[in-house]
């Protein structure tokens, strides 16, 4: 009779490891499916596929999807926005490349930065001048404006955050090409009478041309003062006009008004 009993428990306890065993092979990992928003012939791609291949064998069942996400973007350059596990065997994610498009100095250093502020590199000391004269990079000269923290794989800190994130949202806005040499953030304090003393934010942008375009108090319907600046901009066809001035969109009583000027003064 025992040995009957033992003879059961044996054969349960082999199906049951058989079961487990089985159970596991079904949820191993076969594959990690990535989708690109950029080539999958670009190093980014090759970099990402090579991490994601560690993943492959893993157990899907007890797989952390955090844990992918947070080692996959331990390359500043990519950014994940969408992950999910696909039973038995697959794991499908989507990535886009973070792209080069400021270079900043912060304590001596310079940076490079994605369009919304998130630190990619620091440059060597051997490649600031050949980056800073790149026509793919857009220096941005930060007036007033204290940094607190610039680190590699992070977003720019700075007690102006604020400032800083209307400024890069109102350059994409803008969508600036390769004629924009620099771009400068300011705060600095308001004319007008009624706020006075208040600190507002003022953007420029330089064309190598030499034309500065200026967003007076870009808080308040910044988006639409960038569209008519640049408007303004675009529709001048004088070379002379284009290169020696400059332009200013700020809210009058009427609304918003742009207008050309000098250093000597401003066209009404």
């Amino acid at each position: 009779m025992k040995s009957k009993k033992l003879l059961i428990i044996l054969i349960s306890s082999l199906f049951a490891v058989v079961a487990l065993v089985s159970v596991f092979m079904l949820f191993t990992v076969k594959q990690v499916k990535a989708d690109y928003t950029v080539s999958e012939q670009s190093q980014t791609a090759d970099s990402v596929k090579s991490v994601l291949d560690k993943f492959v064998g893993s157990n899907l069942l007890f797989l952390d999807l955090e844990d992918v996400v947070s080692t996959v973007e331990e390359n500043p350059y990519v950014e994940v926005f969408a992950i999910t596990k696909k039973f038995p065997n697959v794991v499908e994610i989507s990535v886009k490349e973070r792209r080069e498009v400021y270079v900043f100095d912060y304590l001596g250093k310079t940076y490079v930065a994605n369009e919304d502020g998130f630190v990619l590199r620091e440059v060597a000391e051997k490649d600031v001048s050949l980056v800073k004269s790149s026509r793919l990079l857009i220096t941005v000269v930060f007036d007033g404006i204290h940094l607190t923290e610039v680190s590699v794989g992070d977003y720019i800190k700075s007690l102006d955050s604020d400032r800083i994130a209307t400024s890069f949202d109102l350059a994409k806005n803008a969508e600036l090409t390769d004629c924009i040499d620099y771009m400068k953030i300011s705060k600095t304090e308001s004319t007008t009478s009624l706020v006075a003393g208040v600190k507002e934010t003022t953007i420029s942008f330089v064309t190598y041309t030499g034309v500065e375009i200026i967003i007076d108090d870009a808080e308040v319907l910044g988006k639409d003062k960038v569209d008519e600046a640049f408007a303004v901009y675009n529709g001048e066809t004088n070379d002379y006009v284009k290169t020696y001035k400059k332009i200013k969109a700020y809210m009058d009583i009427d609304g918003i008004a742009v207008v050309w000027g000098t250093d000597e003064g401003w066209e009404q």
